[in-house]
């Protein structure tokens, strides 16, 4: 004889920490427009200020630019994305309404979706720079990114890691996990430590074993649509088939970089 069940209220399961929807909080004003995408004028903060020439008793000795000893101006770019979306499905019998469980579902997990997206569409673009000219130390990585992000951003960037990459830069001292257990370098630069990135980088390449690749970026801002749940009935195979889902638009302000890092030099 079969034992039957008793049904209970399933428990609770802690979200996960870290993770971009974590660092950016996610601007749901635009509703389901994202869906056409989204652009915005770019911050100030491309590119840095200059030791001015022409100043009165000036002590500085400026070489000459390609316009000679005169003042260069920057115009101001836009951002802009196309829009992706992200779903979760659950099919099950005919008993009952799931939608709630798939936008449970969806909400849950839709942080890791949303990095593969960023990842693929932005950090590994082309146009991307790759510094350091081949794998680097972890401590090197991080100097070389934080040290070119003060040369063209004037504003507070960001770090991207995978999880596993995350736990070798806090192994070796680089970042440190406030009380809300967002990562932050000693220098104070924010660190997405993403369950999505991947072991892909730029161009295709690929870490190997004991490597990864770790990005900075301008600051990232995220734009996304409300929650859409639908479900369906399958009446001929039986089955009852929930789905949420809802449409996403990235961008990242001014420059992207990146640098293969080896945790074993």
């Amino acid at each position: 004889m079969v034992q039957p069940y008793y049904t209970v209220e399933a428990p609770d399961a802690a979200m996960a920490r870290g993770g971009l929807l974590n660092a950016v909080t996610p601007d749901e004003s635009a509703g389901d427009r994202v869906g056409a995408g989204v652009q915005h004028m770019s911050s100030v903060a491309c590119g840095t200020a200059s030791p001015a020439p022409g100043v009165c008793n000036d002590a500085l000795e400026l070489e000459e630019n390609e316009s000679g000893l005169q003042k260069e101006f920057d115009g101001i770019d836009w951002e802009n994305a196309l829009p992706f979306g992200i779903y979760k499905g659950i099919v099950c019998d005919m008993s009952q309404d799931y939608t709630q469980l798939a936008t449970e579902g969806l909400l849950r997990g839709e942080g890791v979706a949303v990095e593969e997206a960023f990842q693929s569409l932005i950090l590994n673009k082309a146009g991307t720079e790759v510094l350091g000219g081949g794998a680097k130390s972890v401590v090197e990585a991080v100097a070389l990114l934080e040290q070119h992000a003060a040369e063209v951003y004037g504003a507070l960037p960001m770090l991207h890691a995978s999880r596993y990459g995350a736990t070798h830069l806090g192994a070796e001292d680089v970042v440190k996990a406030d009380s809300n257990w967002m990562l932050h370098t000693i220098q104070g630069t924010p660190t997405v430590n993403g369950g999505g990135y991947t072991e892909t980088g730029p161009g295709a390449v690929g870490a190997t074993a004991g490597q990864f690749w770790l990005y900075a970026t301008g600051a990232v801002h995220i734009w996304r649509s409300g929650v859409i749940a639908s479900e369906s009935t399958d009446t001929a195979k039986g089955g009852n088939y929930a789905l949420a889902e809802r449409l996403y638009a990235v961008t990242r302000e001014c420059f992207t970089a990146a640098v293969l890092v080896d945790t074993t030099a």
